[in-house]
């Protein structure tokens, strides 16, 4: 599989009010994105986080998010669903108003378009 550079920004605001208008602009020919997402660190508020979004060919996505405090976090997506992500400990998501909230434990929380993450 070839990834290209991605060329479009994932953006989500990270206020209430916004929080259900997240966008996506731009396009490199494959639903590749970077950008930043709303995301916390155990104990922490959420704030704006480098991310980037890869579609693999078979249909899975993964989501690298630079978490507060330098370490990258993978979340691995299976039919638009989280499954597993670079930490060893359990995860779990919940969709509200198309903002999927991504918790892994002991406290990081990420929020993403729902749409951003579903199979093509």
């Amino acid at each position: 599989m070839r990834l290209f550079p991605a060329a479009f920004a994932l953006t989500l605001l990270a206020s209430p009010l916004f929080a259900q208008q997240a966008t996506v602009s731009g396009t490199d020919g494959n639903n590749n994105a970077l950008g930043t997402v709303p995301c916390a660190a155990p104990g922490n508020a959420l704030q704006n986080c480098h991310a980037e979004l890869r579609r693999k060919e078979d249909g899975g996505v993964t989501l690298a998010v630079q978490i507060p405090g330098g370490d990258v976090r993978r979340i691995y997506f299976e039919d638009g669903k989280p499954t597993s992500s670079s930490s060893p400990t359990p995860i779990s998501h919940e969709v509200q108003g198309g903002i999927m909230r991504i918790f892994i434990e002991p406290g990081e929380v990420f929020e993403v378009p729902a749409d951003a993450v579903k199979p093509q």
